[in-house]
């Protein structure tokens, strides 16, 4: 029996859209009709920000016997005249039932993958404002959705760095659950814990005030700002290190060996390991 093909008209998809928002069904095709079949969708920005160019979405797609043909909906936001154009992607993936996906178009056999281009409606009949115009200006450079985008993720980074209620939250179970099984060792380390969360917390809100997030301007800024105070942070190491190699009457090339290049590596050590860890991919623990 040969296996039911799910695929999409195209592989790209104009839509234009003014000053309202628009409504849009992609079909999705199926080839044979014996037995119930379905696959999951979602929304994948490119270019497009989500909650700003087009509503995020995502859900099951099913197919019944006998029905060749589904629809995938999904809304794009209203755009001013000029604006530019951006792109965001429907994906399927995670076909059951017998189901795969046409190899011969975008995505392969593992999944599909339809790309939206979303373009603003040109209005020549209207007079566009100075403060349009520069807005339309600022956001070829800049892309002003995704600044948006980058200042809101700021706020919660700096709203989650001060407000640790959720943590103690989690501390406070974990003191209970350690506290009812009488262990020590579990009190012990609820403390240390503590004092560790207590040390970290200053530089937690120095870092989440003054470090943007890197979904601001394709994390630019991010790392630009971490850059520089990385350099800063081993200028004040070194100096240290000599003011200490002159109290202790130690050389410079020791100092160097031992305190500034401990001082120095360890960060790069611990940010590696972090990275490995909470990252799917190991690419940001490469120093």
């Amino acid at each position: 029996e040969c296996p039911c093909v799910l695929t999409f008209d195209e592989d790209t998809v104009e839509v234009s859209c003014g000053s309202e928002r628009v409504e849009c069904c992609f079909n999705v095709k199926r080839s044979g009709h014996g037995r119930e079949v379905s696959c999951k969708y979602r929304t994948r920005g490119l270019s497009a920000v989500p909650g700003y160019d087009y509503k995020e979405t995502s859900g099951v797609l099913n197919f019944f016997p006998g029905q060749s043909s589904a629809e995938v909906r999904a809304a794009v936001l209203p755009r001013r005249p000029g604006q530019r154009r951006v792109v965001f992607q429907l994906v399927l993936e995670e076909a059951s039932g017998g189901a795969v996906f046409d190899a011969t178009m975008d995505g392969g056999r593992e999944s599909k993958i339809l790309t939206v281009g979303i373009s603003a409606i040109p209005d020549d009949g209207a007079c566009v404002g100075a403060a349009s115009w520069s807005l339309n200006i600022l956001d070829h450079i800049v892309a002003v959705h995704d600044f948006k985008r980058g200042l809101t993720h700021w706020q919660d980074q700096i709203r989650e760095a001060f407000c640790c209620s959720a943590e103690d939250e989690e501390d406070e179970d974990e003191h209970d659950n350690a506290s009812e099984d009488g262990g020590s060792v579990g009190t012990a380390s609820w403390l240390l814990t503590k004092v560790s969360t207590a040390l970290v917390y200053p530089w937690n809100c120095f870092y989440a005030v003054f470090i943007p997030p890197p979904q601001m301007m394709g994390g630019w800024p991010c790392f630009l700002i971490a850059l520089a105070q990385l350099g800063l942070i081993t200028v004040v190491i070194v100096d240290l290190a000599e003011l200490f190699g002159c109290v202790a009457n130690v050389r410079d090339s020791i100092t160097a060996i031992s305190f500034v290049a401990l001082g120095t590596s360890m960060p790069d050590f611990f940010a590696s390991k972090i990275a490995a860890i909470q990252e799917e991919s190991a690419d940001a623990s490469i120093i």
